[in-house]
């Protein structure tokens, strides 16, 4: 199977995996800021990997990911049927399938970005918890003497 063939499960994966690392980079251009970073992948750079993404350059992948994408009617919100018949006439329905994968692959980016934020909130929130409680090891588990020593 060449890269420009792929199953659903390996169009989500790659979604995922995407966002994930859209968003690590991100913070390491943004020096861990979250606010900083969220603008910059949506100022620019969801767009910049979206654009050269082979699944929305080449036509074969483009019905690929038109037929797994969990949003491949996104394009309407930009689109209205006057545009996309404009389009239809002048470039046929093959002008189409990179707006329709661009912005359906876009879409799914963005849905796995909020759900990578909500868990990594949600980690965050969890690991300055523990170490509240249980100071920097808290990671580590305490030995049985270390627990009958803290109860006496």
């Amino acid at each position: 199977m060449s890269n420009l063939e792929f199953t659903e499960s390996q169009y989500h994966q790659e979604i995922k995996d995407l966002a994930s690392d859209l968003y690590d980079e991100a913070l390491e251009q943004n020096d861990n800021d979250h606010d900083q970073a969220d603008d910059a992948i949506f100022d620019y750079m969801l767009a910049e990997l979206v654009d050269s993404h082979q699944w929305v350059i080449y036509t074969y992948s483009n019905e690929l990911v038109a037929r797994f994408s969990d949003n491949a009617e996104a394009y309407r919100d930009c689109y209205d049927n006057e545009s996309i018949g404009q389009i239809v006439t002048d470039k046929g329905l093959e002008g189409m399938k990179p707006i329709i994968a661009y912005f359906a692959m876009q879409q799914d980016i963005c849905d796995a970005l909020y759900e990578l934020d909500a868990f990594k909130e949600i980690a965050l929130a969890s690991i300055e918890y523990l170490s509240s409680v249980y100071g920097s090891c808290w990671c580590t588990q305490p030995s049985v003497s270390t627990l009958s020593d803290s109860k006496s």
